[in-house]
């Protein structure tokens, strides 16, 4: 899948409203609806290209290409990468997938609720494949440089690091490819950050427990035209979409406050392969950078009998187990469940109008995964409307649903949950899976 850098247009104006939190006394332009001309942008973004270099410290090796666009071509471009036969199978395993899960609301379009939030919010965007910056022509004067510093940098990053290559996506591990487009976000919003302040007479690094994640948890997304979608979108969406911006820059500055900005360049070589490394910069930031296991399940197609289809196999990830587990848990609860992820798989299947998923986590210590263990079990009741415990034990529970079995089972580190088939089935998955010995 072509990858196209993002940049939000509500988060523009988040961190302009952080400027003015931080800045006493300081005036946010007002945004304008009068449409700058085609070479007036491509001119700005020339000039701010020496700006961005200034702030890097990495001079651009060549020239952009610049392409002034609009509202219905970038809609064209996101349905064109969308109908790619790779990505529909993807998006539809994923969306069947997150309804089971109880992260989208039942026949919830997946699909089209990605292509119109992300048009929403499209403020720029950069193509590494074709070296491209495309220029929203809808964007009011106001906004454009900030926009334009935040691609610039995009391009600045693949005349060095090859992005092309660095964030191949990797369709059985979306938490792998969130931890990467972190880096590559944060970075690029820090830079941003850096040209917005620069004339405000403060120096961002220096400002005490400054935390991106903790200033949007104050600045909720609001309801107005600039985002309209994001404020509907179910959190599995709109918090996996501003993940890279807010997580990615607070890690980002962490590493610069401790490694210096000429050491991000050695990140490219050994990137981040979970969003834990993410949330938690100290990890990676490690002699051993705390990567994540690799879980496999094998043989469950198998196991399951006839007619069942493999529809999605995915990493999750500690982030996305946290907006699990706070959805249906609470908070509080899913902050303390979810650390301490170790590594996980999950795979989604389909027979006829029945989906199941199995998936099987790793903890870093045995309390860790009792504690998820502990609190999926009250997520099954929280998720379930005639849920009923049918066999219990101190390591495992099995219930019937008004949508078949659901088991979850704790064996030292290791925690597997099933959902959505027979008791039967689920006995024969756990042979197959080896999980009692």
């Amino acid at each position: 899948m072509k990858k196209i850098f993002i940049l939000s247009l509500i988060f523009i104006l988040s961190i302009n409203s952080f400027i003015c939190f931080a800045k006493e006394n300081s005036v946010v332009a007002q945004l304008s609806n009068q449409k700058p001309p085609a070479q007036e942008l491509k001119k700005l973004a020339d000039d701010l290209m020496v700006t961005v270099s200034k702030i890097r410290g990495l001079n651009f090796k060549h020239q952009i290409t610049k392409k002034v666009t609009n509202q219905n071509e970038v809609r064209s471009i996101m349905l064109k990468e969308l109908q790619n036969p790779e990505n529909m199978a993807k998006l539809d395993g994923e969306g069947k997938m997150l309804i089971k899960l109880g992260l989208l609301p039942r026949n919830f379009d997946y699909k089209k609720f990605l292509v119109d939030l992300y048009v929403e919010q499209i403020a720029g965007f950069y193509v590494p494949e074709n070296k491209t910056m495309y220029i929203a022509d809808w964007m009011s004067m106001d906004l454009q440089p900030s926009v334009l510093v935040h691609e610039l940098t995009h391009a600045l990053q693949d005349q060095y690091f090859d992005l092309t290559k660095v964030l191949r996506p990797d369709y059985k591990r979306s938490d792998v490819n969130m931890a990467k487009t972190s880096v590559v976000e944060g970075e690029a919003t820090m830079v941003m950050l850096e040209y917005m302040i620069k004339d405000y007479g403060f120096n961002i690094y220096e400002l005490p427990n400054f935390s991106m994640v903790q200033f949007q948890d104050m600045m909720p997304y609001s309801s107005s035209e600039e985002a309209k979608l994001l404020a509907t979108a179910p959190p599995v969406i709109s918090d996996t979409m501003t993940f890279p911006y807010l997580y990615g820059t607070d890690f980002i500055m962490s590493f610069v406050k401790t490694c210096g900005w000429k050491q991000v360049a050695g990140i490219y070589s050994a990137m981040p392969q979970s969003s834990e490394q993410i949330m938690h910069p100290e990890k990676y930031m490690s002699n051993s950078k705390d990567f994540p296991v690799n879980v496999e399940l094998n043989n469950i197609e198998s196991a399951l009998g006839p007619g069942w289809k493999k529809i999605n196999t995915d990493v999750l990830g500690e982030y996305v187990y946290y907006i699990l587990l706070r959805e249906l848990a609470g908070k509080s609860t899913a902050t303390i469940a979810s650390s301490g992820w170790g590594g996980d798989q999950i795979q989604c299947f389909q027979n006829g109008s029945s989906v199941m998923v199995i998936m099987m986590t790793v903890w870093d210590t045995y309390k860790d995964g009792k504690e998820f263990f502990d609190t999926y079990n009250k997520v099954v009741s929280n998720k379930y409307s005639r849920e009923q415990v049918e066999d219990k034990g101190n390591n495992y529970c099995l219930w019937s649903t008004e949508d078949k079995y659901v088991y979850t089972g704790i064996n030292g580190k290791n925690v597997i949950v099933i959902e959505g088939v027979s008791e039967e089935i689920i006995y024969k998955l756990l042979k197959t899976c080896s999980f009692w010995k």
